[in-house]
Parts: C-alpha cells; structure tokens; sequence
C-alpha cells in the first residue's frame, strides 16, 4: 500500500512537485504510512516470538531517527526543498529503510524457527531414549512377573486338581504393572505418545510372554511323549478326562486370551498395534498343534513358530 500510495501520476513515473498542495499532504501520508507500517510490524513479532526481544528495535536505528525526526503525531510533516530529485531520494530511502528492515526480521524469522525445529528434534530424541530406558526397565519387572509360567506345571501335575476356569494369579500382577506404566506416561507425554509408547511395551511383552510360554509348553509335551512311549501307549489315549499336560496347556490358553485381552480392552492396544501379539498366539497354537497329532497318532508334526 505504500508504494500504491507514493506511485505518482506525472510524466515517466516521476513524482509531482512537492511545492503543489495537492502533492504535500498525500507525501507527509506516505511516510507516516511507511514508519507507522514498520513499527506496527515490529511490535506484532515482539508480541508473537519473545526471541525477537534480543534483536535491536528498528526504530533505534539512525537511518530510521533522521528520516522520522520532526514528524510527531498529529503535526505536518515537513517537506525537503522544493525539488523533485530531493522528494525522490527521501522516497528511495523510505523503500530502502522498509526492505532493509523487512529482510533483517524475516532472517530472524527464520533463524528463530530453525533454532526451535533443532531443539524440538534434539529433545525428541532425548525422550525417546529416555522412554525406552524407562521400557527396559518396566520390562525387567514384567519378566520377572512371567517367570511364574515355570510354576503352572506344578499346579496340576499329579494334584487332581480339575481343568482350568480363569486365568492364573500372573496375569493380574502383569496387567497392574501395566496400567501403573501408562499412568506414569500420562503424566508426561500426550494421549497420541501413551498408546504409542504402551504399544511398544505390549509388544515386548508378548514376545517376552511367547517365549516362556512355548519353552514351558514344549518341555511339557517332550515330557509326556517320553512317558507315554515308557509305557507302551503308542496310540491315542481313551477317556474323556483331561490329564494333566491337556490341563497345562488350557491354562496357557487362557492366560494368552486374558492378558492380552486387557491389552486391547483398557490400552487400545490390538494385534495391528503390537504384531507380536498375534505371533505369540500363533506360537501357542502351533504347540498345541503338536500335542492334538501326536495325541491322534499322526508322525509328521507342524513346526512351531
């Protein structure tokens, strides 16, 4: 708008005489215009971005004095002398004084804006290790909990205790760690990190969980294979009754379907969010696989994942 406001309308572009009244009034404008225009700016980026704080005010400048000198509110600007190259050069510094000022706040613009991203991509990363050193040790703790997978053999081995109905004591102290975890991230970080972050961790657990489980599972079959082969038993058991090992492994079952049961129903977290939860189960079923052919004879046995 200032330079709409200083274009003239006289021969080849130049400027009309400032002695005319019509020209005098509209000049004084102009550069009212431009001064009020650059400190307006000033103050705007002052109020946006506090780092513009440490950048000298534009208004300090001497160019910047001398050119406004005399000119206060309210008063007539006073006009250089009756000459049209004189009117042209104050406009030239005007324009100059603009674009000068223009350039110096959009370098600091941009300085500023490239300071932020290399903080913001700094502490990203400084998070994202700090997260998974929290993880690593949240997962110390949760291993510990499934340790207790050792113990369920125990709990039907040769007890005539009857078929499982609920998941085993483990499941609900491996379900608390976890939501203690997640109220600790949301105190720190947004909604969107919390499930991203809780997916990594349900991920390590199912992979911790499907290693533990397929050993017990394996060892546990190796065992009843051997024992039933000392006994003579190469055909399929009789009976409707569970043994032992069918009742091991239907308590596995249900503690696969219970845990991560949780981890989808309060955490979101499902089988697209944490793959490993997904081969944890496949890995489980393919174990029983084995034990269901070898239990009907069958020689050639699925390998388990």
């Amino acid at each position: 708008s200032a330079s709409s406001s200083a274009s003239p309308s006289g021969e080849g572009g130049g400027l009309e005489d400032p002695a005319s009244p019509s020209r005098s009034s509209s000049w004084g404008a102009l550069r009212q215009l431009v001064f009020r225009r650059l400190e307006e700016t000033e103050s705007a980026c002052r109020e946006a971005n506090p780092l513009f704080l440490l950048v000298p005010s534009c208004s300090s400048s001497s160019s910047f004095s001398g050119l406004k000198e005399g000119k206060g509110e309210g008063q007539e600007p006073s006009l250089p002398p009756a000459s049209s190259s004189l009117v042209k050069t104050e406009a030239k510094d005007l324009l100059q004084l603009a674009e000068s000022e223009k350039a110096r706040w959009e370098d600091v613009n941009g300085m500023t804006h490239k300071a932020l991203d290399e903080t913001a991509r700094r502490l990203t990363s400084a998070r994202d290790v700090l997260m998974r050193t929290v993880l690593d040790q949240e997962m110390t703790e949760i291993g510990s909990v499934l340790d207790a997978l050792r113990g369920v053999p125990a709990v039907y081995r040769m007890t005539n205790k009857p078929a499982p109905s609920r998941p085993s004591a483990y499941v609900a102290v491996c379900a608390d760690t976890l939501r203690k975890l997640q109220k600790k991230m949301q105190k720190a970080l947004e909604d969107s990190d919390v499930r991203f972050w809780m997916s990594v961790t349900i991920e390590r657990l199912a992979a911790t969980f499907a290693e533990k489980a397929v050993e017990l599972l394996e060892g546990v079959e190796r065992q009843e294979g051997s024992l039933q082969r000392l006994r003579g038993r190469a055909g399929p058991s009789t009976g409707n009754e569970d043994s032992d090992t069918d009742k091991i492994f239907k308590q596995i079952d249900l503690d696969v379907t219970s845990l991560f049961g949780v981890c989808e129903e309060e955490f979101g977290v499902d089988e697209i969010d944490a793959p490993q939860v997904r081969e944890c189960r496949e890995k489980v079923e393919a174990v029983k696989a084995i034990r269901e052919n070898r239990k009907k004879g069958v020689t050639e046995e699925p390998q388990a994942g």
